[in-house]
């Protein structure tokens, strides 16, 4: 696999979008309604693939322990893996997808990186990974200009993407050495998580859901995805605000409560110490870049 060859309509599921391509890079939306066929399957992973979760799904890999897809996190697959969805509370699977070159990736990733009797090239270590949040913030100014399609540049399209790729290359030297009950038990907690986004649980309410005490849940959280459960819970109500900061002409205040934030400026605060920039700047920051 040296360059990407180039997609076209036939290459591509009913349920997914491409938004660009080029020699180096493709980057794609997938949009997969909850009750469409291709929701549980939709077949082996065809290219080594980044995804930035937008909506909170279930997966269950072929090959692997299952885990929670979310919002303010990474998740990468490499290329020829199968997996099945459940859903978490009747979301549709909303993602997008970064395809990167195999020269490149092949420079990026050392040659360790082949695993399995096969010995086949893994660029990808298992499986789903924090997001810095100002990656978060890059990714979704990136994708919008590059749907831009013709009055987007390709080389700064290219440069950004590498550089969001290049954050979810995570080296064999740094997997977690958490237990296998540890990470079902995080993977349990993010889902429950998830399933109640719209009426936040408590901590106590998590840990007595999952029949474990708080220490213990706390603990194994902060082990495994490096944050507490209950900024993990604060980071999903704050990440799904920008699809309305981004799609809704809804005043802030709006979103604030709807988020079950107390105020506008809870949620101006929050956003801000999460992202870096304020609610406001970021609806800024996207007009700008559909004017580009």
């Amino acid at each position: 696999m040296g360059e990407l060859a180039p997609y076209t309509e036939d290459h591509l599921l009913p349920v997914e979008r491409l938004v660009f391509q080029s020699p180096l890079v493709r980057l794609g939306a997938f949009r997969c309604p909850v009750d469409h066929e291709l929701f549980r399957d939709s077949g082996p992973i065809r290219d080594h693939v980044v995804v930035f979760p937008r909506t909170s799904v279930g997966i269950e890999p072929d090959d692997g322990e299952p885990f929670v897809g979310t919002p303010g996190f990474i998740v990468t697959y490499n290329q020829g893996e199968s997996y099945r969805r459940f859903s978490i509370r009747r979301d549709a699977d909303e993602c997008d997808w970064y395809h990167i070159s195999g020269d490149f990736l092949r420079e990026a990733v050392p040659e360790s990186a082949k695993t399995g009797r096969t010995r086949s090239w893994r660029p990808f270590d298992r499986r789903i990974q924090p997001a810095d949040p100002r990656a978060q913030i890059r990714h979704r100014v990136l994708f919008n200009y590059a749907s831009l399609a013709t009055r987007a540049d390709p080389r700064f399209v290219e440069d950004a993407a590498i550089d969001l790729v290049l954050t979810a290359l995570v080296s064999r030297e740094r997997r977690s050495d958490a237990s296998s009950r540890g990470r079902q038990l995080v993977e349990r907690a993010k889902e429950l998580m998830a399933a109640n986004i719209d009426n936040p649980l408590s901590i106590r309410e998590v840990a007595r859901e999952l029949g474990c005490s708080i220490y213990h849940l706390s603990r194994t959280f902060r082990t495994i995805t490096g944050t507490t459960p209950s900024r993990h819970q604060q980071q999903l109500r704050v990440t799904k605000a920008l699809d309305s900061l981004e799609h809704s002409k809804d005043d802030l205040l709006s979103i604030a409560l709807n988020l079950n934030f107390s105020s506008h400026s809870h949620f101006s605060s929050v956003f801000r110490q999460h992202f870096g920039m304020s609610p406001s700047e970021f609806r800024w920051t996207l007009a700008k870049s559909s004017l580009q």
